[in-house]
């Protein structure tokens, strides 16, 4: 089974104030069990939505 785990985008994030001390390590704690228990298979991070762009596949439309 695999999970993604997001988190809501607001201002701040989109500014690029980081995330608080209390968040950054109750996500330390759950990676680290996952890690541990051997599920976790990537941690990559994200860019602001500022940074990327909608596209559209042949037929399809944009998101």
């Amino acid at each position: 089974m695999r999970f993604l785990i997001m988190h809501k985008s607001n201002e701040e994030n989109e500014a690029g104030v980081p995330p608080s001390r209390e968040l950054m390590e109750g996500m330390g704690k759950l990676m680290e069990e996952s890690a541990r228990a051997g599920v976790l298979l990537a941690a990559e991070g994200v860019h602001p939505s500022s940074r990327v762009r909608a596209s559209a596949s042949p037929g399809g439309s944009a998101p």
